[in-house]
């Protein structure tokens, strides 16, 4: 049994990309575990997967797990790289969705590709969440960035009608926001942040993929959201870090980051607060008028 999927899309950050995954096998963030990373580019045109193979040797034939139908590289320490190109952008959820549709754990971790994991951390995690009662789905760690500043988004509340309408009208406020002491504590939290979320793999086919109507942001959110609707906690706990640097992706197009946000965030709403939908996009309107 594989101890850990990790599945992380790439998008026009080959750079990033490559230094998450030296992270993971030659810095040692795998140790510990016998893990698989599925890495599926979203047509960026960087030639990531190329640098991939590049630098991972052939590994040799797995015993069919995936049908030989994409290729497989064998990083340090025996863990197993897998990268596939689409040829076509299908959207952040979709192709985190064919990422775990490959994954054999029994754990699983979303991970953005801006990312850098330290040795141990990931074996740490797997530990922590295996500790954990059965009614636990999932958990997060401690995000920074570069500068070591704890990301509030690590652990958070839920987005609602009023929060929306909050950042529309004042788009510096954290309105999702947790206390600061929160951010100090194990606990379950609402919300985690996608750029690492570690899930049980049996409390996920329960719960269901990332919902595909989400090209890009607020699929994490959706994704909490059914996880507590199930019954299902997720716990955020502080001890260990990772780094996010942020934004790689989204800044190649941010016209069309901005606009991706504002249709996830009217989806999420029609989806678990209908009633709300008209109201709070009137106030969005209203926001982007004054600004």
């Amino acid at each position: 049994m594989i101890d850990l999927s990790v599945v992380i899309v790439t998008y026009k950050c080959k750079a990033v990309a490559l230094d998450c995954l030296r992270s993971l096998f030659v810095g040692g963030g795998l140790d510990g575990l016998r893990a698989e990373v599925i890495v599926y580019d979203n047509a960026s045109g960087d030639g990531v997967i190329p640098a991939i193979s590049e630098n991972y040797p052939p590994a040799p034939d797995n015993g069919g797990v995936y049908g030989g139908d994409i290729p497989h590289y064998c990083g340090p320490g025996g863990n197993t790289l897998y990268s596939v190109p689409l040829e076509t952008n299908v959207g952040f959820s979709a192709a985190n969705n064919i990422g775990l549709a490959r994954a054999t754990g029994r754990n699983v971790l979303l991970l953005n590709p801006d990312t850098l994991v330290p040795p141990g951390v990931l074996k740490k995690c797997t530990d922590f969440l295996d500790s954990q009662p059965a009614s636990v789905g999932g958990m997060g760690c401690r995000v920074v960035t570069p500068g070591g500043v704890t990301q509030w988004e690590c652990a958070r509340k839920l987005v609602t009608p009023l929060s929306e309408c909050a950042r529309a009208l004042w788009p510096f406020s954290l309105p999702e926001a947790l206390p600061k002491s929160a951010l100090e504590r194990t606990g379950p939290v609402p919300c985690l942040l996608g750029a690492f979320m570690l899930l049980r793999r049996s409390a996920l086919d329960r719960v269901g993929p990332l919902d595909e109507r989400f090209f890009l942001m607020y699929e994490d959110v959706d994704l909490c959201k059914r996880f507590g609707d199930e019954g299902l906690s997720l716990v955020y706990w502080p001890d260990v870090s990772i780094t996010h640097l942020g934004g790689s992706s989204w800044k190649q197009e941010k016209i069309k980051t901005f606009a991706a946000s504002h249709a996830s965030a009217m989806k999420y709403l029609e989806k678990h607060h209908p009633r709300s939908v008209g109201f709070v996009r009137a106030v969005v309107r209203l926001g982007l008028e004054l600004r």
